[in-house]
């Protein structure tokens, strides 16, 4: 389960201890604009297209619990019946471009997780403050989690190495940094700190796992990391290089942290949702809005990659439903991606 999902399960709070079919869509030549301007002064687009491939609707798995991020699939998880003080997960696996069911995995696992990935050979998730490697045809997991640093979110690189969110400290614990940064589990170290995000004399990771929660979308060219509640979008290359940071036109504010009843939370009348999901395509990121919130429709914003800047905005009329509701999106290629919400999904195709 991806960390944004992992949040939603806790109720909008980190527990201390850790037992814890056409929609207007500019193209690339930015024709001609309709000169329509919100309250976010959003510009909105007449030209091209986003349209809808494959299944329309899909509801199979409506009695799966979450998603999880994988590669090149689609991977439906569901948990019942304890085996000890373990539970049985089921994973569904499909294929992003087809949209074909592939495999279906069952795995024993800890009770009170939070998935970070998925693959058909391994599972990664974390218990507490550590984070463990699920070999399937083992049956066995291992302990991965590296020495000074805390992890609350990952995505693989390759060769072992995995690109991470969260807590890095030096070895006197006297700096701490909250940051984006790569870990190689063979040699068993933190090999860059490639962004950081705050910087602390005392570890104030759990307040950061949730100001600074989103959730990592890989495509073949780069790693995009879109805030969920603040109104910014990080981008690295496909190495976990920090490339650009975007900040978006809805400028939401860092969300606010208290502690109350023995829980980390979200400080109502100072917390809002920003970002949903991104997508990159040639020189341009589109980010999936969260503002307004009281939309019908999905809202899209386009910026300018290279130099950050907005360019115009689109609609994208789905059934009622609106950024919010996104729970992931897919990049399958560059003019393909797949949005699911809380049971369902439905494959886009950019034109």
């Amino acid at each position: 389960m991806d960390f944004r999902n992992f949040l939603k399960q806790i109720c909008f709070a980190v527990l201390v201890v850790f037992t814890f079919q056409s929609y207007n869509v500019p193209d690339t030549k930015e024709k001609k604009y309709k000169n329509i301007v919100n309250k976010y002064d959003r510009v909105f687009a007449t030209d091209a297209q986003i349209r809808t491939a494959k299944t329309k609707y899909h509801n199979k798995y409506s009695n799966f619990l979450f998603t999880v991020k994988s590669d090149k699939h689609l991977v439906f998880v569901d948990r019942k019946n304890n085996v000890g003080d373990k539970l049985n997960y089921t994973f569904v696996f499909l294929n992003a471009k087809t949209l074909i069911e592939e495999t279906k995995i069952n795995a024993v696992l800890p009770t009170q997780i939070s998935m970070l990935y998925a693959s058909k050979k391994k599972i990664y998730y974390r218990k507490k403050l550590k984070v463990f490697e699920f070999d399937i045809a083992s049956g066995q997991d291992r302990d991965i989690s590296i020495e000074n640093t805390k992890i609350f979110d990952l995505i693989p690189l390759g060769n072992d190495r995995f690109f991470c969110l969260g807590n890095v400290e030096d070895v006197n614990k006297s700096r701490h940094s909250f940051s984006f940064f790569t870990i190689d589990i063979n040699s068993n170290c933190m090999t860059k700190i490639e962004k950081e995000l705050s910087t602390k004399n005392e570890d104030e990771s759990l307040e950061n796992s949730l100001k600074y929660s989103g959730q990592f979308i890989k495509t073949d060219t780069h790693i995009v990391y879109p805030f969920d509640k603040y109104g910014k979008v990080m981008v690295f290359n496909d190495s976990g290089e920090f490339f650009k940071e975007i900040e978006t036109i809805d400028k939401v504010k860092l969300a606010e942290i208290t502690f109350f009843n023995g829980i980390y939370t979200y400080k109502r009348g100072s917390t809002f949702y920003a970002n949903a999901a991104a997508l990159i395509n040639e020189d341009y990121i589109y980010v999936f809005s969260c503002r307004p919130s009281n939309l019908k429709y999905i809202m899209v914003d386009k910026y300018d990659l290279k130099k950050g800047s907005y360019t115009s905005s689109y609609k994208l009329d789905f059934n009622g439903r609106r950024s919010s509701d996104i729970r992931f999106l897919y990049q399958e290629s560059e003019n393909n991606f797949v949005l699911g919400f809380d049971n369902f999904y439905q494959a886009y195709t950019l034109q």
